[in-house]
């Protein structure tokens, strides 16, 4: 197999593939054009030691049409020929009939808890979803759903599932198997447009191909856009009077442009609501700066442009108005050194506008304050009851009321 054909993909399938912790991984391969494609190329990225893991192959043998023992037959025996790992299973027909209501979907459940049995958690599954399978799904969830936002789509990854196909066009993989004359099987049932996929398949999109044949190139940008502004109104969280918007981190795309991308819609949703005054800064200029923020992990706080204030807290990105802080009163924070025990510290006075700090320790009478996975820090002070600035503002109004005491951390 010629590597050129596949490269982008083949790259992708080792960089996720080898970034595992598990000595395997795993492919569900049906038999079909697009599994078979899969498979052999994983199968060569294995011989040429550019993937170091050991490859398993899944199938499940749905025992609705003629030739799907046939198809388990040729999987078993490719395998053992190759010395690949083979596990099959057969569906009881009383579990699944082709003539049964919502087949599609029962064949999907049953599929997916079918790979959970045998896919561990830090092991990676490959299947061989490509481009046209994410426009007909998209296609399907816009007729019959009326929010579907970031369902109408494939998602590339989740969870130990990766498809290294999905930006790919059927045709490249159809043209990879004419090239080197893969054996493959079709399945029969495809044909039969009674199923809702196969209707948009055989009578919707060759209508829109006649008619629109750049409309693959167009969905994909249109996806990468929509889910970029999905990615920002899922992740963005504004509260205690609108003063506060947060970003997570971990929500951002590795890809520089896309993350440039939804970082601008971060900004253009939020920033602008927080400027001071009549003042309109460069939209372009502060995503720049937060950016540049997020690549080199800095805290902050940054003073952008219009009195914004933009720090990381832990795993999102903040953006304040910087007289949001003003808000809070002086006498309820308490400075303390964080080298030293709290028994033994002698807490002052501190103003949180003129001394924000990345953690606070709480103590309250009646109340343990805690926030999920806070960074460790170098202090004697238990971590037990230690919050980051952003916990602290979102939950500001319900701590005072609790007559918690707030010390700031004060890191040498």
């Amino acid at each position: 197999m010629s590597w050129k054909l596949l490269k982008k993909e083949g790259e992708s399938i080792a960089k996720v593939v080898n970034n595992t912790t598990s000595s395997e991984f795993f492919i569900g391969v049906s038999g079909g054009v697009d599994s078979i494609c899969l498979m052999e190329l994983c199968q060569y990225l294995v011989i040429r030691k550019v993937i170091t893991k050991k490859l398993t192959v899944l199938h499940l043998n749905h025992a609705v049409r003629v030739e799907s023992d046939e198809e388990e037959e040729f999987l078993k025996s490719h395998c053992i020929k190759n010395s690949m790992k083979f596990i099959s299973e057969r569906i009881d027909s009383n579990e699944l009939s082709k003539d049964s209501e919502n087949f599609e979907l029962k064949a999907r459940k049953i599929r997916y808890k079918f790979f959970d049995k045998y896919v561990p958690e830090d092991s990676k599954l490959l299947l061989a979803h490509h481009l046209d399978d994410d426009i007909e799904w998209n296609l399907l969830q816009q007729f019959k759903s009326a929010n579907p936002g970031i369902s109408s789509y494939i998602p590339k990854s989740r969870h130990s599932i990766f498809r290294p196909f999905l930006e790919t066009p059927k045709s490249k993989i159809l043209e990879l198997s004419r090239i080197y004359n893969f054996k493959y099987f079709n399945d029969s049932s495809n044909d039969s447009i009674r199923f809702e996929r196969n209707f948009i398949r055989n009578k919707l999109l060759p209508e829109i191909h006649e008619r629109f044949p750049g409309y693959r190139g167009i969905f994909s940008l249109r996806k990468k856009e929509h889910l970029g502004m999905l990615k920002v109104q899922s992740t963005c969280k504004v509260s205690y009077y609108n003063y506060f918007s947060s970003l997570r981190i971990s929500s951002l795309s590795d890809e520089k442009n896309q993350r440039y991308f939804e970082l601008s819609q971060f900004v253009k949703k939020h920033y602008l609501r927080y400027v001071s005054g009549d003042f309109r800064p460069t939209i372009a200029r502060q995503v720049e700066k937060l950016s540049l923020m997020v690549v080199s992990r800095k805290k902050g706080p940054l003073l952008f442009s219009g009195r914004v204030l933009a720090f990381i807290d832990y795993e999102f990105i903040h953006l304040l108005q910087d007289d949001y802080v003003q808000r809070f009163k002086s006498s309820d924070f308490l400075c303390l050194d964080s080298k030293v025990s709290l028994e033994n510290s002698k807490a002052t006075e501190v103003n949180l506008a003129k001394n924000i700090t990345p953690w606070f320790y709480i103590q309250s009478p009646n109340k343990t304050f805690s926030q999920p996975k806070t960074p460790m820090i170098e202090s004697k002070i238990s971590c037990e009851n230690v919050i980051t600035l952003g916990y602290l503002i979102k939950n500001y109004k319900k701590i005072r009321q609790s007559q918690a005491k707030i010390f700031s951390i004060i890191s040498s």
